[in-house]
């Protein structure tokens, strides 16, 4: 359970970072605000993958091919708690004023928004999982 809530919890902060961020320069600096958007988007999956990346790593150079960790649920669960918690963070952050994060419902961001965030979450880190495993494999085979 304490992997699952630092995953999700960890992740959810870096998207409300990232929306927050996006929503100054959009509000600041309406010119900037295509890279910011595809900055924020990067840096969101940047973290997830590599979080991934260093699971799935550890993972198989611990264990090798026998594999203890179910990592596709455990991403999984804390991609919807992590969308979720986002969710209801970045509604109650866009009621601030000068922060410009798109003024939307509660219900839009527990529905769409939460689901766009798990993607974001989970198709990285799952994807960081198996090159994480893939380059350990060259690692052990080297070693062994």
């Amino acid at each position: 359970m304490n992997a699952l809530l630092t995953r999700a919890l960890g992740l959810a902060l870096v998207h409300l970072l990232a929306r927050a961020l996006l929503g100054f320069a959009v509000l600041f600096w309406t010119d900037r605000t295509s890279p910011a958007r595809t900055a924020a988007l990067v840096l969101v999956v940047a973290c997830s993958m590599s979080w991934g990346f260093a699971d799935g790593r550890r993972d198989r150079l611990r264990h090798g091919d026998r594999s203890e960790a179910d990592f596709p649920i455990l991403w999984l669960r804390a991609a919807v708690l992590g969308g979720l918690v986002a969710s209801v963070a970045t509604w109650i952050a866009g009621l601030l004023p000068y922060l410009s994060l798109g003024r939307n419902s509660l219900l839009f961001e527990l529905t769409a928004g939460a689901a766009w965030i798990v993607l974001l979450i989970y198709v990285p880190a799952m994807v960081g999982v198996g090159l994480g495993r893939v380059l350990a494999n060259r690692v052990l085979a080297r070693v062994g």
